[in-house]
């Protein structure tokens, strides 16, 4: 009965994808998955976009970005799965409350740049900043207790025990932690430029002058309209003069009352 309920999906229905809280890679099956309702599962949002593709009944994505924790590899993902989902010839819609009010907004706003058009809360702030790779120096409370590290490396850039080692960074050290942070950089430029139809000198200046209202955003054509989120989901059901039914992914999902053992 719950499959079949599950299921009842309604012709020129719109899927809505929310990420809020931690993006997880996998979440829970059954009964106990109800109740991690401020998570987001990669893996049934994987399912539920991939199989929503190719759904006749299903002819947009609506994507709610509400402060999500994840991971660059999760972000690249959803907005792989996100140009997917379009590729079958259906509209996507995403709504940033904010991007990064108190820290970098980088990640959500590279998931909702995915997306065909992309709407900000009036009050909101787009705080799209360069990368920062942080390390731990371990050595000198060491020193102090009277510990001595003996550790052997094979090669300058073997740099896993200069937690143990090391003070400060060696130059082999500086050299690859800045070339990883410059290539994360430049994944991010990359991506938001053909997203947005921009050229990636243009990002790299509006990054430089981060963080950005919601009006200058648009202004620079990193978004497309102000709205709030009631308006965002009155515009949804409405898209293109046609009334549309929203479904949450996980509802869409197929749901069990027994977890998969087979996973």
């Amino acid at each position: 009965i719950v499959d079949w309920w599950s299921h009842r999906v309604a012709p020129g229905s719109v899927l809505e994808l929310s990420l809020e809280g931690p993006v997880i890679e996998r979440g829970t099956d059954g009964f106990r998955g109800l109740f991690a309702q401020d998570q987001t599962p990669l893996n049934v949002a994987r399912r539920a976009l991939h199989e929503a593709a190719a759904d006749p009944r299903i002819v947009g994505l609506a994507v709610r970005i509400t402060d999500p924790e994840m991971e660059f590899a999760q972000a690249q993902e959803l907005s792989r799965l996100i140009r997917q989902f379009a590729a079958h010839h259906k509209w996507t819609t995403a709504y940033l409350e904010t991007a990064g009010d108190f820290g970098s907004g980088n990640l959500p706003y590279l998931v909702a740049s995915a997306a065909s058009e992309v709407s900000m809360m009036p009050e909101g702030e787009i705080n799209v900043m360069g990368v920062r790779v942080q390390e731990l120096f371990a050595r000198g409370l060491l020193d102090k207790v009277g510990i001595r590290p003996n550790f052997a490396a094979i090669g300058k850039y073997k740099s896993a025990a200069n937690i143990f080692t090391e003070k400060d960074f060696t130059p082999a050290q500086r050299e690859e932690d800045d070339a990883l942070a410059g290539d994360l950089f430049n994944q991010i430029v990359d991506e938001a430029a053909r997203e947005r139809h921009l050229e990636p000198a243009q990002i790299r200046a509006l990054i430089d002058q981060a963080p950005l209202s919601a009006q200058a955003g648009l202004k620079a054509h990193l978004i497309d309209r102000l709205e709030y989120g009631d308006q965002f989901t009155d515009r949804v059901k409405d898209y293109h003069n046609h009334s549309h039914a929203l479904i949450d992914y996980t509802h869409y999902e197929q749901v069990s009352l027994l977890p998969h053992f087979a996973h």
